[in-house]
Protein backbone atom coordinates (compact mmCIF):
# COMPACT_ATOMS: atom_id res chain seq x y z
CA UNK A 1 0.00 0.00 0.00
CA UNK A 2 1.47 3.36 -0.94
CA UNK A 3 1.02 6.61 0.98
CA UNK A 4 -1.80 7.87 -1.30
CA UNK A 5 -3.91 4.78 -0.56
CA UNK A 6 -3.21 5.11 3.16
CA UNK A 7 -4.20 8.78 3.15
CA UNK A 8 -7.38 8.05 1.22
CA UNK A 9 -8.37 5.21 3.57
CA UNK A 10 -7.70 7.43 6.61
CA UNK A 11 -9.82 10.23 5.13
CA UNK A 12 -12.62 7.76 4.38
CA UNK A 13 -12.41 6.36 7.90
CA UNK A 14 -12.55 9.88 9.39
CA UNK A 15 -15.57 10.75 7.24
CA UNK A 16 -17.33 7.58 8.35
CA UNK A 17 -16.63 8.37 11.99
CA UNK A 18 -17.98 11.91 11.63
CA UNK A 19 -21.05 10.66 9.76
CA UNK A 20 -21.69 7.99 12.40
CA UNK A 21 -21.36 10.48 15.26
CA UNK A 22 -23.68 12.93 13.50
CA UNK A 23 -26.32 10.27 12.87
CA UNK A 24 -26.07 9.02 16.46
CA UNK A 25 -26.42 12.54 17.84
CA UNK A 26 -29.42 13.17 15.62
CA UNK A 27 -31.16 9.95 16.67
CA UNK A 28 -30.44 10.58 20.37
CA UNK A 29 -31.78 14.14 20.06
CA UNK A 30 -35.00 13.07 18.36
CA UNK A 31 -35.53 10.21 20.83
CA UNK A 32 -34.92 12.50 23.80
CA UNK A 33 -37.35 15.07 22.44
CA UNK A 34 -40.04 12.45 21.93
CA UNK A 35 -39.59 11.00 25.43
CA UNK A 36 -39.59 14.48 27.01
CA UNK A 37 -42.74 15.44 25.10
CA UNK A 38 -44.50 12.23 26.10
CA UNK A 39 -43.62 12.78 29.77
CA UNK A 40 -44.76 16.41 29.71
CA UNK A 41 -47.98 15.52 27.90
CA UNK A 42 -48.88 12.91 30.52
CA UNK A 43 -48.23 15.35 33.38
CA UNK A 44 -50.23 18.07 31.60
CA UNK A 45 -53.15 15.71 31.01
CA UNK A 46 -53.21 14.64 34.65
CA UNK A 47 -53.07 18.31 35.78
CA UNK A 48 -55.81 19.28 33.38
CA UNK A 49 -58.12 16.37 34.24
CA UNK A 50 -57.79 16.97 38.00
CA UNK A 51 -58.78 20.65 37.71
CA UNK A 52 -61.99 22.19 36.59
CA UNK A 53 -62.34 23.12 32.95
CA UNK A 54 -62.77 26.82 33.70
CA UNK A 55 -59.52 28.64 34.39
CA UNK A 56 -59.27 31.82 36.38
CA UNK A 57 -57.31 34.81 35.12
CA UNK A 58 -54.56 34.06 37.64
CA UNK A 59 -54.19 30.48 36.35
CA UNK A 60 -54.08 31.72 32.76
CA UNK A 61 -51.41 34.28 33.69
CA UNK A 62 -49.40 31.60 35.50
CA UNK A 63 -49.57 29.35 32.43
CA UNK A 64 -48.37 32.19 30.20
CA UNK A 65 -45.48 32.77 32.60
CA UNK A 66 -44.61 29.07 32.56
CA UNK A 67 -44.81 29.01 28.77
CA UNK A 68 -42.53 32.07 28.53
CA UNK A 69 -40.08 30.49 30.95
CA UNK A 70 -40.02 27.22 29.01
CA UNK A 71 -39.53 29.01 25.68
CA UNK A 72 -36.63 31.07 27.07
CA UNK A 73 -35.19 27.93 28.64
CA UNK A 74 -35.48 26.01 25.36
CA UNK A 75 -33.85 28.87 23.44
CA UNK A 76 -31.00 29.07 25.96
CA UNK A 77 -30.38 25.32 25.97
CA UNK A 78 -30.55 25.23 22.16
CA UNK A 79 -28.05 28.08 21.90
CA UNK A 80 -25.65 26.43 24.34
CA UNK A 81 -25.91 23.11 22.51
CA UNK A 82 -25.45 24.74 19.11
CA UNK A 83 -22.34 26.68 20.16
CA UNK A 84 -20.79 23.74 22.01
CA UNK A 85 -21.47 21.19 19.26
CA UNK A 86 -20.24 23.67 16.64
CA UNK A 87 -17.07 24.19 18.64
CA UNK A 88 -16.55 20.47 19.09
CA UNK A 89 -17.05 19.93 15.36
CA UNK A 90 -14.52 22.65 14.57
CA UNK A 91 -12.00 21.14 16.98
CA UNK A 92 -12.67 17.63 15.64
CA UNK A 93 -12.34 18.66 12.01
CA UNK A 94 -9.20 20.62 12.85
CA UNK A 95 -7.63 17.61 14.54
CA UNK A 96 -8.63 15.29 11.70
CA UNK A 97 -7.10 17.64 9.15
CA UNK A 98 -4.06 18.16 11.36
CA UNK A 99 -4.34 21.94 11.60
CA UNK A 100 -4.04 24.20 14.61
CA UNK A 101 -4.90 27.65 13.24
CA UNK A 102 -7.26 29.24 10.76
CA UNK A 103 -4.36 30.03 8.45
CA UNK A 104 -3.36 26.35 8.32
CA UNK A 105 -7.02 25.41 7.79
CA UNK A 106 -7.24 27.89 4.92
CA UNK A 107 -4.14 26.46 3.27
CA UNK A 108 -5.40 22.90 3.75
CA UNK A 109 -8.75 23.79 2.16
CA UNK A 110 -6.98 25.48 -0.76
CA UNK A 111 -5.30 22.13 -1.40
CA UNK A 112 -8.24 19.83 -0.64
CA UNK A 113 -11.23 21.49 -2.31
CA UNK A 114 -9.84 21.64 -5.86
CA UNK A 115 -8.78 18.00 -5.57
CA UNK A 116 -12.28 16.75 -4.64
CA UNK A 117 -14.41 19.28 -6.55
CA UNK A 118 -12.63 20.18 -9.78
CA UNK A 119 -15.70 21.65 -11.49
CA UNK A 120 -16.70 23.85 -8.56
CA UNK A 121 -14.29 26.70 -9.31
CA UNK A 122 -15.34 26.88 -12.94
CA UNK A 123 -19.06 26.83 -12.11
CA UNK A 124 -18.60 29.61 -9.55
CA UNK A 125 -16.62 31.68 -12.03
CA UNK A 126 -19.32 31.08 -14.68
CA UNK A 127 -22.14 32.11 -12.32
CA UNK A 128 -20.23 35.25 -11.32
CA UNK A 129 -19.76 36.14 -14.98
CA UNK A 130 -23.46 35.54 -15.64
CA UNK A 131 -24.39 37.84 -12.76
CA UNK A 132 -22.01 40.50 -14.04
CA UNK A 133 -23.57 40.25 -17.52
CA UNK A 134 -27.04 40.70 -16.02
CA UNK A 135 -25.90 43.86 -14.24
CA UNK A 136 -24.35 45.23 -17.42
CA UNK A 137 -27.55 44.55 -19.38
CA UNK A 138 -29.60 46.21 -16.65
CA UNK A 139 -27.33 49.25 -16.69
CA UNK A 140 -27.63 49.53 -20.49
CA UNK A 141 -31.41 49.17 -20.31
CA UNK A 142 -31.68 51.84 -17.61
CA UNK A 143 -29.43 54.25 -19.49
CA UNK A 144 -31.52 53.74 -22.67
CA UNK A 145 -34.71 54.44 -20.71
CA UNK A 146 -33.13 57.52 -19.15
CA UNK A 147 -32.06 58.80 -22.58
CA UNK A 148 -35.56 58.18 -23.96
CA UNK A 149 -37.11 60.07 -21.07
CA UNK A 150 -34.73 62.99 -21.60
CA UNK A 151 -35.57 63.08 -25.30
CA UNK A 152 -39.32 62.98 -24.65
CA UNK A 153 -38.99 65.72 -22.06
CA UNK A 154 -37.01 67.94 -24.43
CA UNK A 155 -39.51 67.31 -27.26
CA UNK A 156 -42.47 68.14 -25.02
CA UNK A 157 -40.82 71.42 -23.95
CA UNK A 158 -40.37 72.55 -27.58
Amino acid sequence: MDSADTTTSLQTRHRNIILGLSATSFIIGITGSLLYTRRKTKSFQSDFSSKSVKLTNLEILNRYKKASFFSIQAFTIGTILCVSVGGLCAIGIGSILGVSSLKEFHEKMKETIPKYTPGLHESIRKSEQDEWNIFQELEEHLSENENNLIQKKSESQK
